[in-house]
């Protein structure tokens, strides 16, 4: 049966919907199906999660068309955008069968677009969207003049490399709920140059945010059960600032802000 056909029908009508990202030449697919469906999309098997979206709006504002999508943290994409999302574009393609046709030939793309960025909330990630036709209708210069750093840490405009800027070090404690203390953390790491805020901590199990640091202790985005003495590498991260930059990274050459742009609207009429 058409798609069409099943999408107008009140019996037969059974959305599914694949999400599929495509971020660092590697494919991501996600169902929308029930936890015990398996479901496959052009031959690959697909993770079926509690997956929600907002409402899909064709409009010429970008605005009304931007698009938040829901996952749980704890997926092997979360994971991967959380650790390698920013330095990578990052593409979404909803695709969108009904589960009692069986014949997913007759899928369509239902909203294609790409994730400008992420917010972190509880146990879940919501991915913000925009539209493919928002960029197509605006200008072809996509950077952005501002005071602080617009290059992604460890990016090609960045140029510094991850490996570089990455510290074994071990549990002084057992962890608590979002809390850990490290022993053998460098020296200068301890005085934040650089520092681990914006960063991520490896277990070899799983990855975690680093939401602040001070000295040996740092706060994570999600629970860990680590006992004292286990082995993790932690990464640094980046304020953005110039300070940070020339004095904490070494890398002021490749500072992507503009120090000297002026902090009012220079055309207001008072005297600058």
């Amino acid at each position: 049966m058409p798609y069409i056909t099943t999408e107008a029908s009140e019996q037969e009508g059974s959305p599914v919907e694949i999400y599929e990202f495509f971020m660092a030449n590697k494919r991501y697919l996600i169902s929308s199906g029930g936890v015990r469906d398996q479901v496959t999309f052009n031959g690959f098997r697909c993770e079926s999660l509690p997956i929600s979206r907002g409402q899909v709006v064709y409009t010429s504002d970008n605005q009304k068309s931007a698009l938040d999508v829901v996952i749980p943290d704890d997926v092997t994409f979360a994971r991967d955008y959380i650790t390698k999302g920013n330095s990578n574009s990052c593409t979404l393609n909803i695709h969108r069968f009904h589960a009692s046709d069986n014949t997913q030939g007759n899928s369509v793309v239902y909203w294609k677009g790409r994730v400008l960025g992420a917010r972190f909330d509880d146990n879940h990630i919501t991915l913000q969207c925009e539209s493919v036709f928002s960029s197509i209708a605006r200008a072809g210069l996509r950077q952005q003049y501002t005071l602080y750093c617009r290059h992604a840490l460890f990016s090609s405009p960045c140029r510094l490399i991850r490996d570089n800027f990455k510290y074994p070090a071990t549990l002084a404690e057992p962890s608590t709920a979002f809390g850990v203390k490290l022993n053998g953390l460098p020296a200068n790491v301890l005085q934040n140059k650089p520092g681990l805020t914006g960063g991520v901590m490896d277990d070899g199990n799983d990855r975690y945010s680093i939401l602040s640091h001070s000295g040996q202790n740092i706060v994570l985005d999600k629970p860990c059960k680590l006992n004292a003495g286990a082995v993790v590498t932690v990464y640094a991260g980046c304020d953005k600032t110039k300070e940070y930059c020339k004095d904490a990274m070494n890398n002021i050459e490749n500072f992507g802000g503009f120090s000297w742009m002026p902090l009012r609207n220079i055309s207001d009429g008072r005297p600058y």
